[in-house]
């Protein structure tokens, strides 16, 4: 049960499993109460009002109490039902001093900013401003630093001291930023299950490896190439920070430096099911998650796989698939073909220094070794047949990085000749997005169901946070489609668009027949 919950916490936060509602707009009934109403008048000013809080959410609090089987909690309790922090002001000035930090990174930074005002009818700087506002002013809000430390549920035990104080109001407040952007541009604090599987994948990673040959190489098994070293610490470094491992509770003595590279990720019964539509000719597997073990589900996988194999058609399932590791891509695409499929993707970048940094650490670097093909934004759209492409976005947007995707099959793989249908819906996330574009731009499968949730996995960054230690991502890329649509905000539009109360799974039965 605590594995399910930890999985869920983290997909949430990380991956986003779920496209969220609004959640800190749920005062108000009107599901447009930003548009109508304004973001501050329904915001986390409402959440942080002492003079109605009590008055108002006393239904709240019985019911959280009676919840957790406590007759009486010693705590004061926000609209939501979450305790109530309520800054000191040199709790303040630590807090202030990680946002103006971060804020400053993420608005030169992150290029997903420009579709927030079309996707939700205000701007970044809207809400960061009202979140400095908040601090500044010292307004309790809610706090969500259980969910990021995965307790079972808020105790009466409030922070004492100034740091822990900040840290709590600090990685909360970033929190309710991820729940009301909808994990766009993956925007979110990292949970204490991330981030020590993170800290342990890094670690564990440079004291395993050996270079050879230019590669990166561990156990005999080719980790890519050894330009991208730098990167690699710089990554170790955010999640071993001194104030990292104090926020998070951790030691360097707590990492295991041998732990197996394949060993990573959650061991969930469940997370791959399969069915036999009808015998002979069509099969169908629904994958939860790739944030599970891979090896783990290729017990699952690899037989169907086999069982399936001369059928006329296999149906992949992605419905509600939050994303994951991208290394799982390899127990679908590698495994089902038989010959090498392609694809292409372009992605789109600011000029601030974390990303220059970036591409000179070579993230942007192709298994031979040589730079994607990086060129100025303006130029690449002007050559481009990009009837959809938002070129207001070229204010910001600096460089394209060209990705070629190429796929070779495994070794060990099971060629399906059949027809391949993919099923997405607006929960299916991330790395379900980015299978679901490299099927439409390959033709490995025929993309069926509803737009995706757009957070697109795209180069991006961990922020150690010098006082508090919050670790925060920050996808630092914009990603387009082959018309120019941006995923970010329209997410991937499958081959085939199911109208409103349609089925997916239904709709591709009814193709077949």
């Amino acid at each position: 049960m605590k594995e399910n919950r930890l999985k869920l916490l983290w997909s949430l936060l990380i991956i986003l499993i779920s496209f969220l509602t609004i959640v800190a707009c749920t005062n108000n009934d009107d599901s447009d109460a930003y548009e109508e109403n304004g973001y501050e008048e329904n915001g986390y000013e409402e959440n942080g009002d002492e003079e109605n809080g009590d008055e108002e959410n006393g239904d709240d609090e019985n019911d959280y109490a009676e919840l957790n089987g406590d007759e009486e909690l010693d705590i004061e309790l926000g609209p939501h039902g979450f305790p109530l922090i309520h800054l000191t002001e040199a709790a303040r000035d630590i807090a202030l001093e990680d946002f103006e930090y971060l804020v400053e990174l993420m608005l030169e930074n992150v290029p997903s900013q420009v579709v927030v005002e079309r996707r939700f009818g205000f701007t970044l700087d809207d809400i960061l401003g009202f979140m400095r506002e908040s601090i500044v002013n010292m307004d309790p809000i809610e706090s969500l630093h259980f969910l990021l430390m995965g307790e079972e549920h808020p105790t009466d035990e409030s922070p004492t001291e100034d740091l822990e104080i900040a840290a709590d109001y600090l990685s909360s407040l970033l929190l309710w930023l991820t729940l009301d952007l909808d994990g766009l541009g993956h925007l979110s604090p990292q949970t204490l299950e991330g981030f020590a599987e993170m800290l342990e994948i890094h670690l564990a990673l440079l004291h395993q490896m050996e270079i050879v040959d230019g590669r990166i190489m561990v156990n005999d098994e080719d980790q890519g190439s050894a330009t991208s070293l730098p990167w690699l610490e710089n990554r170790a470094d955010a999640f071993s920070a001194e104030a990292a491992l104090w926020f998070y509770g951790m030691t360097l003595d707590d990492i295991d430096l041998y732990r197996d590279m394949e060993d990573f990720g959650f061991r969930e019964e469940g997370n791959v099911t399969t069915d036999i539509i009808e015998e002979g000719r069509i099969g169908h597997v629904h994958i939860e998650s790739f944030m599970n073990n891979r090896a783990f589900d290729s017990e699952v996988l690899f037989p169907f796989y086999e069982e399936v194999q001369d059928f006329e058609h296999l149906i992949i399932d992605l419905r509600g698939n939050g994303g994951g590791t991208l290394a799982y891509v390899n127990y679908i695409i590698p495994m089902l073909i038989d010959e090498p499929l392609e694809a292409t993707y372009h992605e789109f970048l600011m000029a601030g220094d974390l990303i220059t940094q970036e591409l000179e650490d070579g993230a942007a670097v192709t298994d031979e070794d040589e730079f994607a093909d990086v060129m100025p934004a303006s130029d690449f759209v002007k050559d481009e047949e990009l009837p959809y492409f938002n070129s207001e976005d070229l204010d910001v947007l600096e460089y394209v990085v060209t990705w070629p995707l190429i796929y070779e099959p495994r070794d060990d793989s099971i060629p399906f000749e059949g027809e391949i249908w993919l099923l997405v819906d607006r929960d299916s996330a991330s790395l379900s997005e980015l299978l679901a574009m490299i099927a439409i731009d390959s033709g490995f499968a025929t993309v069926v169901g509803e737009p995706t949730a757009g957070i697109t996995p795209t180069l991006h960054v961990y922020i150690s946070l010098p006082n508090t230690g919050v670790v925060y991502r920050m996808d630092v890329g914009y990603i387009i489609d082959s018309q120019g649509r941006s995923i970010e905000e329209h997410g991937v539009i499958p081959d085939i668009v199911i109208g409103e109360g349609e089925d997916a799974l239904d709709i591709v039965l009814d193709l077949i027949e």
